[in-house]
């Protein structure tokens, strides 16, 4: 088997930690609103859930070390931030189980994933602890975000064409 080299995706390459921390935030609330809206979506919260914090993880990587790996493990990705972050018990055991609702984006039935509304609140304090942990210039950068700027694009509504019969 021979070994790939991970890539590495750094500011040159476009990429901001502003913009990493507003794809983050969106999809924690898309999370949100799945977990509260149906059982049936939980797999999607559950995914949407890991790359939020996937998305603040490389965030705070960018700023830390001016570039973030193609990588989408937590607990990796962690390891990298150890002198920034440091987990309890219960949130290494968080870890894990986050990690494995990465899986959900290909569930395998083979490899069933537990997921329940009851992980909401869990992955919700993480996420504010992870915020609470952000250096101070990405927090003041969090707070400039324009929501309806995007990933170098402008985000609006449309009025949806009117369909005649």
């Amino acid at each position: 088997m021979c070994k790939t080299r991970l890539r590495k995706f750094t500011k040159r390459d476009g990429y901001t930690e502003k913009d990493l921390l507003h794809y983050a935030v969106d999809h924690l609330k898309s999370a949100k609103i799945l977990f509260e809206k149906s059982y049936e979506l939980y797999d999607s919260a559950g995914y949407l859930s890991h790359l939020s914090i996937e998305m603040i993880l490389k965030s705070m990587l960018l700023h830390c070390k001016g570039e973030f790996p193609g990588i989408h493990k937590l607990d990796f990705l962690l390891r990298i931030l150890k002198k920034h972050i440091s987990l309890t018990r219960d949130q290494k055991k968080l870890i894990k189980k986050l990690d494995k609702f990465e899986g959900l984006r290909y569930p395998n039935p083979k490899k069933s994933i537990e997921i329940g509304d009851e992980d909401w609140n869990e992955i919700n304090s993480f996420v504010l602890f992870l915020f609470d942990r952000l250096p101070k210039e990405l927090q003041d950068e969090f707070k400039r975000i324009d929501p309806t700027k995007k990933g170098g694009r402008i985000l609006m509504s449309k009025p949806r064409s009117i369909q005649h019969p």
